[in-house]
């Protein structure tokens, strides 16, 4: 399941290069809640005909995108949380956390939180209604979602950045302890686990080895975030052994079957769970098909045994996004 998040985002990314707007990359992306429009063009028929050539691929990108937005709404959360005690830091004496950037980069995801959702609506809806002669503004749509990726992607860097002044910080007063001291940790250690997770998503690799350079200062900041029952089903005894004694996260991510685990935090998957409850994210109802496969993702928290069957049951998607690239590509977006 995250491989196919991982595909979709990455290569989504790539076809982006080039074509971001510098205004809508100061701000909110392009509006896209009223995505049906009089009469399509002949890039949205295009690019409608390349979507519902095959639901099935369909359907992995709407759940792709329903993980995504998990991911960084959980982010903006954390974010939320973050803030306030960083504001009151000691380690921010004369702004060296450089706080604003990070509001900024909080404040984006927020000016654009209804942007995959809207984007689900629509797919959902051609999912549905593939065969049918409604409208849709696919083209602004598919370049606004374009648009978010890469920034999203481009903004991490403050993040990257905020966890090695903080490492500076804590590297000129190792003797300092103390609440406040392991505070700091534990937020320094949720926006390394943070971090990681988007650099997975992106499906680059280069960014997957930049980010695990990061050590986790408390290793046991894993559980908090997994759960200790969901860590043992999932990963093997080694590798746990591993993160405990290194922090390092490089053994869990170079493992092609649990790669994609390291996105499946508590706060994604009770995300997760909500829309396949509701059958919805959003106002935007989504294909049973698409809930159903929502459910095993819940499931995984529980149990974890249904990991490798979600992992491995998107195999083609790298050939279906590699096609809607190429006619992406044509139409000149």
């Amino acid at each position: 399941m995250v491989c196919q998040v991982t595909l979709v985002i990455s290569l989504l990314l790539f076809s982006c290069k080039g074509r971001v707007n510098e205004d809508e990359a100061r701000g909110t992306v392009g509006k896209v809640n009223k995505y049906r429009k009089t009469q399509m063009t002949e890039n949205d028929i295009k690019l409608r005909s390349q979507l519902t050539e095959d639901t099935a691929q369909l359907a992995n990108t709407i759940r792709g995108l329903i993980i995504f937005d998990a991911y960084t709404k959980a982010l903006s959360h954390d974010l939320d949380n973050h803030l306030p005690t960083l504001d009151v830091c000691e380690c921010d004496q004369n702004d060296a956390l450089k706080l604003e950037v990070l509001r900024n980069f909080n404040d984006y995801i927020k000016n654009n939180d209804s942007l995959i959702a809207n984007t689900v609506g629509m797919l959902s809806d051609l999912y549905k209604n593939a065969g049918t002669e409604r409208s849709y503004d696919i083209e602004k749509d598919m370049k606004n979602i374009l648009t978010y990726f890469a920034q999203l992607n481009r903004r991490d860097t403050t993040v990257y950045k905020l966890i090695d002044d903080i490492d500076t910080y804590l590297k000129a007063h190792p003797n300092e302890k103390g609440e406040e001291i392991e505070k700091l940790k534990n937020i320094r250690d949720g926006l390394v686990l943070r971090d990681v997770q988007l650099a997975v998503l992106s499906g680059d690799q280069n960014q997957v080895k930049s980010a695990t350079r990061h050590n986790l200062l408390n290793p046991g900041n894993l559980k908090a975030y997994y759960g200790e029952a969901t860590l043992n089903n999932v990963l093997s005894a080694e590798q746990l052994n591993s993160v405990y004694a290194t922090g390092n996260l490089n053994v869990v991510v170079s493992n092609q079957s649990t790669v994609g685990f390291i996105v499946l935090d508590q706060e994604v998957v009770n995300a997760v769970n909500s829309v396949a409850a509701v059958g919805a994210i959003g106002s935007y109802p989504i294909p049973a098909a698409v809930v159903s496969d929502m459910h095993n993702i819940g499931n995984i928290a529980l149990g974890g045994t249904e990991l490798s069957n979600v992992v491995s049951a998107v195999t083609n998607i790298g050939s279906y996004v590699n096609s809607m690239n190429a006619t992406l590509n044509n139409i000149k977006l």
